[in-house]
């Protein structure tokens, strides 16, 4: 056993202090802002249906194609949208047919339900997005924060693209109150 004097436990007591410190804020760190964000709320499991057919029409980026259905008159390109559908009325309003699949082939439970549609511009320089590596619901009180997180590509990595930069979301949530929606997107 090794005897230590009070000033060599107070400079190991600060040593492990220091360390602890880092680790928790490392771990604190590691998830970005949300942590604060508040209360998880999971998506739904999608129906293989409804994951084709909104995938379809709303693809990763408009590199791929601008959306079609959703978001089709110009000014969109220009502008960051999303609506959050509770009904099949409300659906209806924000999706025109002339632009893409008829609604008959999209099936969810509106009295349960409720889909987040959207598009984001992404200004960040030579870093384009890549693929979603992660998309989170929070409800924090007042309002909701959906964090989207999608790798960065490096704009000398691929061919050059093109305005708009804009990256299209979407996901089916448990019936969601009305409350506004604040959207975060970052580039990892």
């Amino acid at each position: 056993m090794v005897n230590l004097n009070d000033e060599e436990m107070k400079k190991i007591e600060l040593v492990i202090s220091v360390l602890l410190s880092c680790i928790m804020s490392f771990s604190c760190n590691n998830d970005d802002d949300q942590v604060d964000a508040g209360t998880l709320i999971r998506q739904k499991e999608s129906d293989v249906s409804v994951t084709s057919f909104l995938d379809n029409i709303l693809p990763l980026n408009a590199n791929d194609h601008l959306a079609i259905g959703f978001f089709t008159t110009p000014e969109y390109t220009r502008n960051d949208a999303h609506y959050v559908i509770n009904s099949l009325e409300e659906l209806m309003v924000a999706y025109n047919e002339d632009y893409g699949p008829k609604l008959s082939d999209l099936s969810i439970d509106f009295r349960t339900s409720t889909l987040i549609v959207g598009q984001e511009r992404i200004d960040s320089g030579n870093i384009l997005p890549g693929r979603k590596l992660r998309q989170s619901l929070y409800d924090n009180q007042d309002h909701y924060v959906l964090y989207l997180d999608y790798e960065g590509i490096d704009r000398d990595d691929v061919v050059e693209l093109n305005d708009p930069r804009l990256v299209y979301y979407w996901g089916v949530y448990p019936k969601l109150s009305d409350k506004e929606i604040i959207i975060k997107v970052t580039l990892k």
